[in-house]
């Protein structure tokens, strides 16, 4: 429950206020669960419900380390899997490494794209999943996946499947009740994030911008 809106659990993604514990019974999706989890327990670290930063304390700052060192240990899958659950897996692992990359090096998510690559390419890997339904009960994975997709590639021009997908999510989201915090709360978190990320970097390259309390 986020306030007076319950999000739907298909719509839930490391950007919501809310992900639960489901269970699978395939490993990879296991691991899919698993990883998105983490990814958003992580996130949780950086900003709070009302995407509000937290003040930086160093039992938070552990817990996001550990956090980090269990994603980074999420492995790969085969290059040649054409299984769909698979390739959801290797989405969700993307989207996440660039993440990661934003925080470690305090780029914005279009830099940081340009260091993480997956083979094959996210639009292959895209294109073996169930698009037409929009990864149907995973959705708000997929909002997430695109939705970082679309900041990776900010001043250029994306791909016509990113396209699409945006104009698809559009028209679900015009019919939904809960739009604000299945769409618009959880890109305005990304955004945040991005935005605190970068600022710590500038003040970790200028020093005197910090100010002793």
């Amino acid at each position: 429950m986020c306030k007076n809106c319950s999000i739907p659990a298909e719509w839930a993604s490391p950007l919501t206020c809310r992900w639960g514990d489901e269970v699978s019974t395939t490993h990879t999706e296991r691991q899919t669960l698993l990883l998105v989890g983490l990814i958003h327990k992580w996130l949780a670290t950086f900003l709070d419900r009302d995407i509000n930063q937290f003040v930086l304390k160093e039992d938070q700052l552990k817990e996001r380390a550990s956090l980090r060192r269990y994603i980074e240990g999420f492995l790969p899958i085969a290059n040649n899997s054409n299984v769909e659950i698979e390739a959801i897996y290797e989405c969700c692992r993307w989207a996440s490494l660039i993440l990661l990359a934003v925080d470690k090096s305090c780029i914005p998510i279009h830099v940081a794209a340009k260091q993480i690559r997956i083979s094959p390419r996210l639009t292959t890997r895209l294109s073996m999943t169930d698009l037409s339904q929009l990864w149907g009960n995973r959705k708000g994975l997929l909002f997430w996946v695109t939705a970082v997709c679309h900041f990776a590639t900010a001043g250029r021009c994306y791909a016509l499947l990113c396209r699409a997908l945006l104009a698809r999510f559009a028209q679900e989201l015009a019919m939904s009740d809960c739009c604000h915090h299945i769409a618009l709360k959880p890109l305005w978190r990304l955004k945040q994030f991005e935005s605190f990320c970068c600022n710590l970097g500038t003040v970790r390259n200028e020093p005197h911008l910090l100010i002793a309390n």
